[in-house]
């Protein structure tokens, strides 16, 4: 065939008047074979797989016999040759390939090296004079996406991964499946819960030494990953015991149970297949069983001669079955303001639902009952007795009233107490019917 029209896409111009044939070429017969010629080099060129390319310092482009090109080796890449500005190939990749960055001559997504694997493909754009711009890396691999870097890493994330990232590390992230490894962080859906998030978890006081609960997702304590939990049955208090997972199975890692005291109930996350389980412990700072690095604190309880006190939970607010405490020990209530101890969890704030019982024979008595954190203020029946209630005399007889109040305790599960003169001496009496425990959301 005799054509006058280049079969190098590459040596054609965007100038008509530089391109073949010219005015002066006598065309003749030759007219269908320019025709032909237009037509393959256009195909060559815009939709066609050529010859394979070895990897080499310089994979020279210019060689290359389509647009589409296999790469093939394991050769490191610098550089793809000189080629016209403009122009442009697919590349895809039979092997591992390194390809290094360069600021002039071969500029690579997020500006780092990238290690290819079998299949991933790249588009090739061509600045002229062996300048070459890598605009699209795609990794056809199991992955949502990749993350490539150096010691500069954290410059080149264009996302918030929502966990640590080691410096100089080069981290893939997954998407989960739904019913399957979950990743860290997110729910099985690839969410991430909001900072405090805590939902569902509620405790069904079972037996003195056991206690179901309900599904639930939060937020771990650090704001790191999601934890999310079904429901266990029969998570059992046993002292001593080495923790276990599952149902009807001890929750207690290795520790004795206090006699009359505080212990936590834990939600944590299963780091090799992120299911969710449940860990009692003394500390709020448990020691996590193997396996396990998130966790955050859903409940706290009390116990008395070792065994739970039974419960009521509704929310965040935890019930006595039976009133706790008695006169006794609120018999040295005076007219000077002191700390006392309620039975509500300890090593928390929360906030003390007590029922409060006055005596006198005045009718200017009142009883204060407040926040330890808070300073001490005069007492006065009108401006800061329990509510509005104060006592009121009948004749010489003492008249008592009852009523409720929501106090703040400090971490030594005590709130503060004063009544004034008008109160008779020992006759102020508190009740504990329970607490509200917020479990992490403000922090």
């Amino acid at each position: 065939m005799a054509a006058d029209v280049s079969s190098n896409l590459a040596s054609w111009s965007d100038s008509e008047g530089s391109n073949n044939p010219s005015g002066s070429t006598s065309i003749s017969t030759n007219l269908d074979d320019n025709l032909r010629q237009i037509q393959a080099t256009v195909r060559k060129y815009l939709a066609f797989k050529g010859s394979d390319i070895a990897s080499a310092s310089t994979v020279d482009l210019s060689t290359a016999t389509g647009l589409i090109v296999d790469i093939t080796g394991t050769t490191t890449v610098t550089g793809f040759g000189t080629l016209s500005a403009g122009m442009w190939k697919i590349l895809q990749f039979d092997d591992a390939v390194p390809i290094k960055y360069n600021a002039t001559s071969l500029i690579t997504p997020g500006k780092t090296d990238i290690t290819t694997s079998a299949g991933d493909h790249a588009i090739a754009y061509s600045m002229g004079s062996g300048n070459w711009i890598i605009p699209f890396f795609s990794a056809i691999r199991d992955n949502a996406f990749a993350v490539y870097g150096s010691a500069d890493i954290t410059k080149k994330i264009l996302f918030d991964v929502d966990t640590n990232i080691p410096t100089g590390t080069a981290i893939t992230l997954k998407p989960p499946a739904t019913s399957g490894t979950i990743a860290v962080g997110a729910d099985s859906l690839g969410l991430f819960l909001p900072r405090s998030y805590l939902a569902g978890f509620g405790l069904t006081y079972q037996t003195i030494t056991t206690f179901d609960i309900a599904a639930g997702q939060c937020r771990d304590s650090t704001n790191a990953a999601n934890i999310t939990l079904s429901a266990i049955t029969g998570c059992a208090l046993s002292a001593s015991t080495a923790w276990s997972a599952g149902n009807s199975a001890n929750k207690l890692n290795n520790q004795a149970i206090p006699a009359a005291g505080t212990l936590h109930v834990f939600a944590m996350r299963k780091d090799s297949d992120g299911t969710g389980e449940i860990l009692i412990d003394a500390s709020l700072t448990p020691s996590l069983p193997s396996g396990y690095t998130y966790y955050r604190r859903i409940a706290s309880l009390r116990t008395s001669s070792s065994v739970w006190i039974q419960w009521n939970q509704f929310g965040d607010m935890f019930q006595w079955e039976n009133l706790q405490d008695n006169s006794a020990g609120f018999a040295t209530i005076s007219t000077t303001a002191a700390n006392y101890a309620v039975t509500v969890p300890s090593g928390i704030k929360v906030i003390a639902l007590v029922q409060a019982q006055l005596g006198g024979t005045s009718n200017t008595g009142g009883l204060r009952l407040y926040d330890p954190d808070l300073a001490d203020v005069a007492i006065t029946a009108s401006g800061n007795a329990l509510g509005t209630s104060g006592v009121v005399a009948v004749g010489s007889t003492s008249a008592r009233i009852v009523a409720e109040a929501q106090v703040p305790t400090n971490t030594s599960a005590q709130i503060r107490a004063v009544h004034d003169t008008g109160i008779t001496a020992g006759t102020a009496d508190l009740r504990t019917r329970g607490w509200i425990d917020r479990r992490g959301r403000d922090d």
